[in-house]
């Protein structure tokens, strides 16, 4: 026992020193900003982060000493968000850059078949990523609160097909901000418990976005087919959501794509809200943890690109 707790106080100390962040250059020269934290020896995760927030919101996971002891955890700024380039023309926001800019990550930190964690908008990638790269890159998808393809319908609760339009709005300031801070709170299920620094954060993540560029990224268009052939194959689907998501119809969202999937499964965390990895972090932290590990061994060290 001693043995064991002394293992994984070195492995978390050492994993929080092997944190980084980097600004990689995209196939068409925009700058994504990514971080990764934990033993690059280990299986990788990746984060991908909701609509006109940023890589920010998973800083509680990278602070998680069970994740940090056992995962590489690698997330990025999309495009158009956070910390990343914000190219204004609406070429710049097509389905291959939005590969091409996962891949650009994965080759800087050298990951072999990870595990896509896509949260909300984030998850959409999923779509992108099988359209235009080679099959393996990834080997297993968390749709968390997720929607895989943006085409999909019935997709925001009637809560936030309220202020959305506002986000969207180029000539009212007022409007737009309030919108976006009725967004923010509705990510949380008690948005009064959130600390203040934390709800700031994620609101600053939003308004350095200007409307032009979240309309852009809404407005671009997906193909599905290879994402779904690989479910169709037994690429592992993980759905899970919080039973008080306020931005989005989960259980709709799941029963347009779980069809498509022969290895899925749904896993529902009580009580927590949209940001269900934030609300919940150590029930989201656990089933994250047994669907990585029911794709394969998470402990040996894997061959890196």
């Amino acid at each position: 026992m001693y043995f064991q707790v002394l293992f994984f106080v070195t492995t978390t100390l050492l994993s929080a020193l092997l944190s980084t962040a980097v600004v990689i250059t995209s196939s068409d020269g925009t700058d994504i900003f990514a971080t990764a934290a934990g033993n690059p020896h280990n299986p990788s995760l990746v984060f991908v982060h909701g609509f006109a927030l940023s890589g920010i919101v998973f800083d509680n996971l990278f602070h998680n000493k069970y994740l940090l002891a056992h995962f590489y955890l690698v997330a990025y700024d999309l495009r158009g968000h956070g910390r990343s380039g914000k190219p204004d023309s609406a070429d710049a926001y097509t389905s291959q850059l939005f590969a091409d800019d996962f891949d650009a990550v994965r080759t800087t930190f050298k990951l072999n078949s990870s595990i896509l964690i896509g949260w909300s908008y984030g998850a959409s990638v999923a779509s992108d990523i099988f359209t235009y790269l080679e099959p393996g890159v990834i080997s297993g998808f968390v749709s968390a609160a997720g929607i895989p393809y943006l085409g999909l319908t019935d997709a925001n609760t009637p809560l936030s097909l309220t202020y959305v339009p506002g986000m969207l709005s180029t000539d009212d300031v007022t409007l737009s901000v309030s919108s976006k801070l009725a967004f923010v709170e509705s990510c949380f299920a008690n948005p009064d418990e959130v600390p203040i620094e934390v709800m700031w954060s994620w609101l600053g993540a939003t308004n350095i976005q200007f409307p032009a560029i979240s309309n852009l990224l809404l407005a671009r268009t997906q193909d599905v087919t290879q994402l779904y052939a690989a479910g169709a194959a037994g690429l592992p689907l993980l759905i899970i959501y919080g039973t008080a998501d306020a931005v989005l119809q989960d259980a709709s969202i799941a029963s347009q794509v779980q069809p498509h999937f022969t290895n899925a499964q749904i896993q529902t965390i009580q009580g927590a809200g949209h940001a269900l990895f934030y609300d919940k972090e150590a029930a989201f932290v656990n089933a994250l943890f047994q669907f990585a590990t029911s794709i394969g061994d998470p402990f040996p060290s894997r061959r890196r690109v």
